[in-house]
């Protein structure tokens, strides 16, 4: 018996191992042994160390984006996809809702500084009242509510006016806003 042959078949190895050419553990018959813990991903996923890996990693990787797609939304398939950041612009109110809120933020201003300027002038009114007449117990209560009064409206002056809509704008800007 020859050193490189063993039990007389050349080379063919034993009877056990069949006949013919064997293949390899790296065929494409050959399915994945690990899976990943989503079930619809099935056994897409990233493994290493096995010649078919860049190709596994690809449909893997395109089989995500599309569940991904599928569960979270069109723009976050996009940005996976391309693998560049997508920036949504935020929605902003049309030019006739913003046309309208100026107009009522010049009323609403305007009126406010016409009832501080009258408060102002109550509130003179009301100190010189009382120090003419010693007596009068109604006229300190009204000036301590006129200063009151002043120190809300100075406050709230300075918060901003909230854009008004009417039911129909506002149903189109809330889903514009769940678009965004």
């Amino acid at each position: 018996m020859s050193s490189g042959s063993s039990n007389g078949r050349a080379g063919r190895g034993n009877n056990k191992a069949g006949r013919g050419r064997r293949k390899g553990p790296y065929t494409s018959t050959n399915k994945p042994t690990k899976s990943g813990s989503c079930e619809e991903l099935d056994n897409h996923v990233f493994d290493y160390g096995h010649r078919t890996a860049a190709d596994q990693m690809r449909t893997s990787w395109e089989k995500i984006v599309q569940y991904v797609g599928i569960y979270y939304g069109k723009d976050i398939s996009i940005e996976l996809g391309s693998k560049e950041p997508v920036t949504l612009e935020e929605p902003q109110h049309t030019q006739e809702v913003m046309e309208y809120h100026r107009n009522r933020e010049r009323v609403i201003r305007n009126n406010r500084e016409t009832m501080q300027r009258a408060r102002e002038r109550t509130v003179e009114i009301l100190k010189l009242k009382i120090a003419a007449d010693a007596d009068d117990t109604e006229s300190p209560i009204k000036l301590a509510a006129i200063l009151s009064e002043l120190a809300v409206a100075k406050l709230e002056a300075k918060l901003a006016i909230p854009v008004k809509l009417s039911k129909e704008q506002e149903a189109a800007f809330k889903g514009r806003w769940r678009t965004h």
